[in-house]
């Protein structure tokens, strides 16, 4: 080092010193910036995690009024649900909650992006979480980036209970929503247990790095200022060093050159150690003898300079190497960009393009080509707005003024655009609904992004949807009307009369309804027109199940009778409501031993009539809970009576008027509100015991509830249950199908179902078309499905004359009918003995009737669709 020092000179030197200062000012300033950056940090984590700890607590206070019985599960949840996303600090940040599901957990709630309420998370966007620290203290774990933000809390919480990830997230908006762009942000997570939740908040550290940047600024200017004081300070005092000593220098060399005699002497001026070496190097003139001393130093002084230029050269080479490799870096990058941009592009199923200022395209994508019929080389540089959306859907021309592409533009903002036609190259048309995006170049709009895409066959479903409703509405305020004036009826003969009218009106409608909503629900492939169609489907279900009621009630199906052990039915009916009924708050008691003896019944008659009876019992209860109710039970005994097996069925509920207890069994007789009842089900369960050879009757003491008592009689000797047939759709061999209807929506219906299960079908639009059909010469089908009821010539007749043709199709005939209550045609078709197919249609029970005659040779399920 010393010989290093001996080797600069005093200005050097001097340099070297202020130098080391300033060097020791930066580093100071340096390590500022550093201990300011960690103290943030520390500050963030310490702030997130106090304030997810105090939210804890609003989860710990509701699950202790759980635990103390002022609040159920769900009523303590929903009200932290409700706290907690009602809490903000630093006006934007704010505490989310999940659960701990695998392998994707499933949001909670989140206040500033509710669509993610319920939804499982498991979309790419989450992908981004970076770093992880499992509990309170010690080192984050780098992850790669990549990893779902979601799970990764589901990790550390489930490791140690609590700790911190770093992710990339959105900023909430200051008028809703949140950014597209994503910012750095530290979330603290803590587990709570006895819910299964995972409750946590986060700060976004983006402001650490602006403080740290705003510190460094000010360290710079503190620096440069302090710099530039001792520089201007060094000068002056080096100023003072090296003149005399220049001065001297100057001397030497006139010297050692011979233009200045050695008999010459230089000034001294003033004390110290510059005066002491003028003196004594004006002692040393004397002395010299010769000028070589002064040619070495000088050669020495030369070598110098030439390192140093050297050193100056490699130093600027060095940096001339590491720009050209910075520049080839920055070019591999922005190829890497450029590709992926044109994969993500050529890959997206919607139509993208983008245009400039005057809407000519800058690019588009293979998705939006084959939308418009036009191919990319047609459309680049063109105006597109003159080519796909020059008019209006009802014809009338769309300025390119008052296009929303051009009013994106103007204000810089994105839109959404859900009612518009985009046209193709040939002329033709079809909806869309698009996205607008400014596209913003150094703060410029440049032009714009559009997203599109066709929607005409989601628009023609709902279209279809609404008329389907529509006359779903119109068939009910049918059936209602149809009610109310049964209602009025007193006597038995009317009923079955009314019953077989609304069959017969309300089937055939219905089976168009219900087939096109259950073709609708297989094909679509828009999930809001499946739920809507499934809507339908319910609908119609309600009133299928209605005018069954009816049916059921004129004329009763007679059981089908085997060995029942009732304690097994009242075990079943009391499984199948028990969770129900225990979130009610209703008890069931049972007392229904196994040693008793079977009765002979239908088990599913059975079963209905239990259901009722617990399902009236359940009305009843609830209708009088109130706040000074008592304890509500249900009790079911079964009992040996004699020759009979004796049901009860008792609630603690206000009982039956006695006004009211003679006419409970009568039809549609209720005393619940318009809506809740059909007043057909303790009807049903009197018919269904008196074909059983039964007897049902109920008991209400005074403030004492409802009881209901059904005897039934007792086996002797047990009869062996039949065999249940195998529930699985038969597989059908291709053929061809005649079908005579004079409805034509239910005669395309039945296409349609025929279709769906392989058929090629033919369509006779009355009873004399079908004649014509089948009584062509070599008239050939593989089965015929005959509606009853025709104007001209009804199904009964037609199958007579088929009879006396000798037709040889006459055994291949399916009967179809909406109207089972008219004793007629009940005599007619148990005459026949031909399959019976019952309005509405389902598609398995036509697969079912048609399997005699079409069945495939595999045994494969049959193909849908």
């Amino acid at each position: 080092m010393s010989f290093l020092l001996n080797c600069l000179s005093i200005r050097n030197r001097i340099w070297t010193i202020i130098a080391i200062l300033i060097g020791s000012i930066v580093l100071g300033g340096i390590m500022n910036v550093l201990m300011l950056r960690e103290t943030l940090w520390h500050e963030k984590e310490h702030t997130t995690r106090q304030l997810v700890e105090s939210s804890f607590g609003v989860l710990l206070h509701f699950h202790e009024l759980q635990q103390q019985g002022e609040l159920s599960e769900a009523a303590a949840q929903a009200a932290a649900i409700a706290t907690i996303k009602a809490m903000r600090y630093d006006e934007r940040e704010y505490f989310w909650l999940q659960d701990l599901g695998t392998p994707f957990p499933r949001m909670i709630m989140h206040p500033t992006v509710p669509a993610l309420d319920g939804k499982l998370l498991d979309a790419q966007q989450f992908n981004h979480a970076s770093r992880v620290r499992m509990g309170k203290n010690g080192a984050f774990t780098a992850l790669d980036g990549r990893r779902n933000l979601f799970v990764a809390f589901v990790e550390v919480v489930n490791r140690g209970g609590q700790g911190y990830v770093a992710y990339d997230w959105p900023k909430p908006k200051a008028g809703g929503g949140t950014t597209a762009e994503l910012y750095p942000k530290l979330s603290y997570v803590k587990k709570f247990a006895p819910w299964g939740w995972l409750i946590g908040s986060g700060v976004y550290i983006d402001d650490v790095d602006q403080a740290v940047r705003a510190q460094a600024g000010r360290t710079v200017i503190l620096v440069a200022g302090a710099g530039i004081v001792v520089l201007l300070l060094a000068s002056l005092i080096a100023r003072s060093i090296t003149q005399p000593l220049r001065l001297t220098v100057a001397a030497m060399r006139a010297i050692a050159q011979g233009e200045m005699g050695l008999g010459q002497r230089l000034r001294v001026e003033g004390h110290g150690e510059i005066a002491d070496l003028a003196e004594s190097f004006n002692a040393m003139l004397g002395h010299l003898e010769a000028r070589d001393a002064v040619l070495a130093r000088h050669h020495s002084q030369l070598e110098e300079q030439v390192e140093e230029r050297t050193r100056e050269i490699s130093r600027a080479k060095s940096l001339l190497e590491a720009d050209i490799e910075e520049r080839k870096r920055f070019e591999d990058e922005l190829e890497s960009l450029r590709y992926q941009y044109e994969l993500i592009l050529n890959s997206a199923g919607a139509g993208i393009y983008g245009v400039d200022e005057a809407f000519n395209t800058r690019f588009v994508n293979p998705a939006a080509c084959n939308m418009l019929g036009w191919e990319a080389q047609d459309l680049l540089g063109r105006n597109i707005h003159d080519l796909v959306h020059h008019t209006r859907a009802d014809g009338r021309p769309y300025p390119v003024a008052e296009c929303p592409v051009a009013n994106a533009v103007r204000a810089g903002a994105a839109q959404r655009v859900e009612d518009e036609v985009f046209w193709r190259k040939d002329g033709t048309s079809f909806e869309v609904e698009y996205t607008i995006r400014p596209i913003l170049d150094r703060g410029r709009i440049s032009g714009a992004v559009v997203m599109f895409a066709d929607i005409s066959e989601r628009r023609q479903a709902e279209r279809q949807l609404q008329m389907s409703y529509s006359s779903l509405k119109e068939l009910n305020a049918k059936l209602v009307k149809a009610q109310n004036q049964l209602l009025q009826s007193e006597k038995m003969a009317c009923i079955g009369q009314l019953a077989a009218g609304v069959a017969h009106e309300i089937n055939n409608p219905l089976a168009v309804i219900m087939g096109h909503a259950s073709q609708l629900r297989a094909t679509s492939p828009d999930p809001d027109v499946g739920a809507r169609a499934e809507k339908m489907l319910a609908g119609t279900k309600r009133v299928a199940r209605i005018v069954r009621e009816l049916q059921n009630f004129a004329r009763p199906k007679p059981p089908d009778l085997t060995a029942v052990q009732m304690a097994e039915v009242v075990e079943r009916v009391v499984d199948l409501r028990q969770h129900t009924l225990a979130v009610s708050g209703i008890l069931v008691e049972q007392d229904t031993p196994l040693n008793l003896p079977r009765v002979h019944g239908d088990p599913g008659q059975l079963e209905q009539v239990v259901l009722n009876l617990l399902l009236n019992a359940e009305q009843a209860l609830a209708s009088a809970r109130g706040p000074q109710t008592g304890p509500q039970t249900i009790t079911a005994r079964l009992a040996s009576e004699g020759e009979h097996v004796r049901l009860t069925v008792a609630d603690t509920g206000p009982g039956i008027a006695p006004d009211v207890l003679p006419r409970i069994f009568d039809p549609f007789f209720t005393t619940k509100p318009v809506g809740q009842g059909t007043g057909l089900g303790l009807s049903i369960c009197y018919g269904i015991v008196q074909a059983h050879h039964g007897r049902m009757w109920a008991e209400s003491p005074p403030g004492r509830g409802a009881t209901f008592i059904v005897d039934l009689p007792a086996l002797r000797h047990e009869v062996a249950p039949p065999q249940a047939p195998a529930a699985e759709l038969p597989s059908l061999r291709p053929g061809h199908i005649l079908v005579v209807e004079d409805e034509p929506d239910v005669a395309d219906v039945l296409r349609d179902l025929l279709g769906m299960l392989g058929q090629t079908v033919t369509v006779a639009p009355s009873g004399e078309a079908g004649w014509r059909h089948l009584n062509r010469p070599h008239a050939s089908y593989d089965a015929v499905t005959l509606d009853v009821k025709m104007p001209d010539l009804s199904g009964p007749a037609l199958w007579r004359r088929l009879i006396a043709h000798d037709n040889p199709l006459v055994d291949r005939v399916v009967f179809v009918t909406g109207d089972t209550v008219d004793p007629e045609t009940n005599r007619f078709l148990e005459e026949t003995g031909r399959p019976v197919l019952t309005k509405p249609v389902s598609l398995e029970a036509l697969a079912v009737k048609l399997a005699p005659w079409l069945a495939a040779p595999s045994s494969e399920p049959c193909p849908i669709g």
